[in-house]
């Protein structure tokens, strides 16, 4: 369980910094959604 939810913590990291260049809009959702996933998937 702890190694998934820092796979997944790196994955919203990598996809966060490759998005950086984007809109700070974009980004702010994109790490909602992460954070979203993240708390769906601790909860299961």
């Amino acid at each position: 369980m702890k190694m998934s939810f820092i796979t997944h913590d790196d994955y919203c990291t990598f996809m966060i910094s490759k998005r950086h260049w984007n809109s700070n809009g974009e980004v702010f959702s994109l790490l909602i959604i992460c954070w979203l996933e993240l708390l769906n998937n601790t909860h299961l």
